[in-house]
Order: C-alpha cells, then structure tokens, then sequence
C-alpha cells in the first residue's frame, strides 16, 4: 500500500521516526473507518488525525460528496487561527483545481523557522470531483518532498477508505473483508508482497481465474504476482504471452479487451489487438483484459485479468478492477525504489534525468548538459599542453674574475655589485707609495750606471764598460716590473658589463691577500637563464623544449626561451632536490640584469587531458601505497 511505501523510503533514509508515523498514521485511518458510520465523520476525524501526525497546527479539508459538502478546519497550539487561514483557504483553493500533489516552502522573516504547505488530492471515482487536503506543517526544505509524498499516501488510503466505507454491506463485514487486506498490506516489505496480496485477494473479490499485476518502466514491464502461483517462471510461455499483452497495454496506454465477438459487442469496447488475440487464442477463448494504473500522471503498472469464456468482461468491471488498485500504484513504485541497490539507484537517476532532458522545453538545462557532455568528453578523450611553471634566475653566461694581483692595502672603490661599467673604467685602487718609491730609486739607478759605462767608455776601459751596461739592463728589468706593479694598482674593467659580485667600499685600508676576490664582471648583453626544475617535473626534461619566461621586474612582458642543456644531477635549493636546466631567450633585452628572478613556463608537449588533471594525485596515491 502507497503508506507502507513511504515508510520503506523514510527507514531506507535512516529515519525510523517517519516510519513508524507512516504505519501508525496508517493504522489509526482503518481504525477510524472501521468505528464511524457516516462519510462526514470518516473526514473530520480522519482530519485531525492527520495534523496530529504532522504536528500542523492548522489544517483544512474539501471534499464534494453525493449530497452536501465537507469543508473542515483542524487547529491546535497557541498560534491564531486566523493567521493561517487566508494562506490554506487560497492554497486549497489551487489544489482543488490542479487535482494533484502540490507543495509551498514558506519562511518567516528574519527568524530560521520554515514551515510548508502540503496539499494532496482525495480522489472518487463516484462523485466526479476531486477534494483535497492541505497541511501547514513545520519541515525544512529537504523534507518537504518526503512528507508530501507520506500525505498522499495517506491521502490515497483516505480516498480507498471512503469508497469502503459507501458499500452497501454491513459496516463489520466491511472491516473484516477490506479493512483486513489493508492491515497485511501495510505489512508488506517488498512490492512481490504486496502484488501477491492484491492479486489473490482481487482474484477472489472479481471472480476472475486469473489476476497479473507488474510494473512498467522505460517501455517495459516486470511481473510482480500471478495469483494462485508461488513461482514465477519467467521462460514460460503462459508468463510470455501476459507480458506481451501488458506491453501492448503500456503501448496502447489504454484499457484493452479481447473476448467473444458477441460479449464485445455487448460490453461497448473495442479489441482488435494482436497480443491480446493470441493470448485469448492460447487461454481456450477465455476473456482477458489489461488495464493502465496510473500515478503522477503516468503508467507505473498494469494490472491483467482472466475469465471464463462465459464470464464476459465489462465496462463496469474494468473501472471496478482500476478502483482497487489504482490507489496501490504509488505504493508499489516506491516500494520498488526503497529496494534498490546503489548502482539501480544511479542508473534510474542517469535515465530520469536523460528523459527530462529530451522532453519538450528546458532549453538552457539542455544547453548546460550538452556542455558538459562535451567538457567530460574532452577530459576524458581530448589533449592539452602539458606546461610546467619553475623558478628561474638570470646568469650571466660568462665571467670576469678580478683578483688583488699581490698583497697590498685598498685605497679607494669605485663601483660596486650591479654597476655598469664600460671598458678601461676604473674599478678600485690599492696603495703605490711603496711601488712609487721603488721606481724612483731605480730610475736613479739607472742614471748612475749609465754614466758609469758612459765614463768607461770614455777611458778606453771596455771591460767596465761592459759591466756599467750590464748593471744598466739589470735595473731596466726592475723598473719595468715596479711600472707593472704600479699599473696593477688600479683596476681597469676589461669589457663593457655590469659589475655582479663585489662591494669593497668598506674594506678600505684592508690589506689584501695575493688571489683574494675583488669583482666578479659580466658582460651585460650576453647571459642565460637557470631554471630548477622539481623532481616530480623532471621527466621528460630534456634538451630542445621551448616555453617562455616571465621577470619579477617586469611581469607584463613574456620572452620566448629555449632550452639548451639540462644538468644530469640535483642540486639541493632551499632544502628541496631541483634539476637545473639552463635556457636561453630570445631578443636579450636591456632591461634585464644577471641576478634577476622570475618564472619559466616549459612546454613538454601534449598530454591527455585526464592524466594533467589527475596525474599528481595518482603519483601521491601511488607513493602513499608504496610507503
């Protein structure tokens, strides 16, 4: 039954509450429609059962019957009526017009507390019109669709009631004959026990030989209960020939007949319909039908009947056969639901939508799906550049080392580390007092012995003469190494470039050792770029990749660079083992200097695009499995 399905919902759910509601709701009803008398009563007091199960505190009823109208309010808790009552007379008011389950979340201002109207149609067949009840209940949002499915349950199980309760038989034998198949149907676990009770139970009511009852979904259907049979043998050609039928049915989407020509003329229903034929061909001209249920506007079961050849089937049978288990419908779809495994639940929820989706309108959720297909088939198929981002700094690609040529004291710097020098510009100067006075001795040397040889000479004495100019060539060597000297003393740039390493402007009148550094000079327009590459990026690294390079000092202009050398070992920079690549770019611009920082985007080429989305945490997985 539609509550005993709602309950299978709310325990699959984890919430034993709205079960053991659902069934005790239940219970109560048949309780109810078992003690009163009269149709009116059924309702009232079927009213405040309701909204004591729903814990609203306001609630209201419309039902036409043959003669007089039932129009009745239920109110409880300190809230005025009155507030409610505007609100649930226009809902109420819709639901009756729409004769179906609607629902309205409504929230108060500036307070957390949400409350919902629930309608649900009371349906009879009898009278024409449709009445509906309305509910104010408190819920949050993601229990609204739950309880307004439980309320129209409870609602069809009303509707059942009520046509119960107008048979012309005794009130007790009414409640032991119906009231008792709703009690084992509220007890119902699974949608084969509930289906094997309604068929055997209708096959007894009707006076049919045969009841099928089954589900219909996608253009299919799947037998739940033949009655008189414990076993379902699906390969059986009887069980074949049902099936057959009721998918001509589910196609037809209307009650279908087959019986004898003058019982059809009689009945005032047409046939003509292959399946039906051959199974009232293969039943020895028994008559069969199958008739639709229906549940939110569509097919959800069909239900088929057999009976003797002499035993004709009639308008009134089929609406009498439709009465019975229409209400069970519902109850029968959600049973089935509460039963599902994970994988049925995501495949019915994948169709569902699909069928929303094809159906007319909804163009902009059409749209939205047809892009994300397109998206998870590009992942899944599609290729991209795998570009890795790594820090880089600007190298000069050669060097000038400069030296103190001897030990000597600092006497003045000129330049210091980031300078740019031209070509013979002056860079430092040592002291040359000590070198200065050595030459000007040497120099008066030099005079001395060459007017000694001069005066040899003169004296017709060769052999002082000889040794004067000897002494002469001795002192020239010195003095031209004391000139060397006094040269070194200033440091000169050998080329134009830009000073990299050195700042001795605070280590004047320090004595400095022979080989001690001073500068280190690069030329300013021919340098590299030296890029660490982590170990995860390394593979794949490899001499020949292009990508391009972004300065910290000018992160709006891009260069193109290409790599030209990768080093074969790591290096450990900032506690972490890079790779070093080294690159070159293109243009050389003149605002960079040696030193500076930024990034270099390398290009390894193209790659899957689920494996760039995915690949560092299969690798972090694959680690972590391995530890």
């Amino acid at each position: 039954m539609s509550f005993d399905s709602l309950s299978k919902l709310a325990e699959q759910s984890g919430d034993r509450e709205l079960h053991e509601i659902g069934s005790r709701a239940a219970a109560q009803l048949i309780a109810i429609a078992r003690d009163v008398s009269t149709r009116r009563a059924l309702y009232q007091k079927s009213l405040a059962c309701l909204a004591r199960w729903f814990s609203a505190p306001f609630a209201a009823i419309s039902v036409q019957l043959d003669s007089e109208s039932v129009d009745e309010e239920h109110h409880s808790g300190p809230t005025d009526p009155g507030f409610w009552r505007p609100t649930v007379a226009h809902f109420l008011t819709e639901s009756l017009a729409a004769g179906a389950p609607r629902a309205r979340l409504l929230s108060a201002r500036g307070a957390d507390l949400t409350v919902g109207l629930l309608a649900a149609p009371i349906h009879h067949d009898r009278d024409g019109k449709p009445g509906a009840v309305v509910l104010v209940v408190p819920l949050s949002s993601d229990q609204l669709q739950p309880r307004l499915l439980e309320l129209e349950s409870l609602a069809a199980l009303l509707s059942h009631l009520d046509a119960t309760l107008s048979d012309r038989r005794p009130r007790g034998a009414a409640a032991s004959g119906d009231g008792a198949a709703l009690s084992r149907s509220a007890t119902a676990r699974t949608p084969e026990e509930l289906a094997f009770a309604l068929t055997n139970g209708l096959r007894a009511k009707l006076g049919c030989e045969q009841v099928a009852l089954s589900l219909a979904a996608y253009g299919r259907v799947r037998v739940l209960s033949i009655s008189g049979l414990d076993d379902l043998p699906r390969r059986s050609p009887g069980i074949r020939q049902i099936v057959a039928a009721m998918e001509e049915c589910l196609d037809a989407a209307k009650p279908l007949v087959c019986q004898r020509e003058d019982a059809l003329a009689d009945s005032g229903m047409a046939s003509g319909y292959r399946l039906h034929a051959a199974w009232h061909a293969a039943a020895a001209g028994a008559c069969v039908a199958s008739i639709p249920l229906r549940a939110d506007g569509r097919i959800v079961a069909i239900v088929s009947i057999r009976r003797r050849a002499e035993e004709p089937i009639t308008l009134q049978l089929v609406a009498q056969t439709h009465h019975a288990l229409e209400p069970y419908a519902q109850a029968l779809v959600l049973l089935q639901r509460a039963r599902r495994g994970l994988l049925r639940h995501a495949s019915d929820a994948i169709v569902d939508a699909a069928r929303g989706l094809v159906a007319p309108g909804r163009l902009g959720r059409k749209l939205l799906t047809a892009a994300g297909v397109a998206l998870a088939l590009w992942v899944a198929f599609g290729t991209a550049r795998h570009v890795v981002t790594s820090r880089c700094t600007v190298v000069a690609q050669r060097a000038r080392h400069m030296t103190a040529p001897f030990p000597v004291m600092l006497k003045a710097a000129h330049v210091s580390a980031g300078d740019a020098v031209r070509q013979g510009d002056l860079l430092c100067e040592f002291d040359a007092e000590e070198a200065t006075l050595q030459r000007e001795e040497l120099r008066a040397q030099l005079v001395v012995h060459e007017q000694e040889r001069t005066r040899a000479m003169a004296g017709n004495a060769p052999v002082e003469a000889r040794l004067a100019a000897a002494n002469a060539a001795v002192i020239q060597s010195r003095l031209r190494s004391v000139e060397r000297r006094l040269e070194q003393c200033r440091v000169r740039a050998p080329f134009d470039g830009v000073v990299t390493v050195g700042d001795l402007r605070t280590r004047i009148g320090a004595v400095f050792q022979q080989g001690e550094p001073l500068f280190e000079l690069a030329p300013s327009s021919c340098w590299r770029l030296e890029i660490a590459v982590t170990e995860n990026a390394a593979d794949g690294l490899r001499d020949g990749l292009t990508g391009a390079f972004i300065g910290s000092a000018r992160p709006e202009e891009t260069l193109a660079l290409r790599v030209t050398r990768v080093h074969p070992r790591a290096e450990v920079r900032d506690g972490h083992n890079v790779y070093l690549a080294e690159a070159e770019v293109a243009g050389q611009p003149d605002w960079i200097r040696p030193g500076m920082e930024g990034f270099a985007r390398v290009d390894y080429g193209p790659r899957r695009v689920w494996w760039l989305i995915s690949h560092r945490l299969i690798e972090s997985l694959q680690l972590a499995g391995w530890l």
